[in-house]
């Protein structure tokens, strides 16, 4: 297994890009491949919305997409699924606090101090 992928053996694997919000990774899976290969992610990915998943793996919070295309785009920007990347990226609702599990809510405030950073340091 790959530093730099590290979930290359998640069922149905298509690609995966670092996470800037999380530090950890977004991860698209095919929903059809890995029924296929016996290893289904899902019982009907087409009930869910679509073949491909979206997954933030570092927060559990996912998305199903109709194409690759699309898929791609949601794992570029999270924040387009995942509350609490949303969140670490200032996008959130003015009460995120009380909408997040405790232990989101003290991940996004580790967040969003290095993110803050990077982004400092990236402008």
């Amino acid at each position: 297994m790959s530093t730099r992928k590290p979930h290359q053996d998640f069922a149905g694997y298509v690609c995966e890009l670092r996470n800037k919000y999380s530090g950890g990774h977004t991860v698209i899976s095919d929903c059809k491949r890995a029924a296929d290969e016996g290893n289904a992610i899902v019982e009907n990915y087409m009930e869910e919305g679509g073949r491909y998943q979206v997954l933030c793996n570092e927060h559990g919070h996912l998305v199903y997409c109709t194409n690759l295309p699309v898929a791609r785009e949601c794992m570029k920007d999270p924040t387009t699924f995942c509350m609490v990347c949303r969140c670490i990226a200032g996008e959130g609702p003015a009460n995120w606090q009380n909408e997040l599990a405790p232990h989101d809510v003290a991940a996004v405030e580790a967040r969003r101090g290095a993110f803050a950073g990077q982004e400092a340091v990236n402008a």
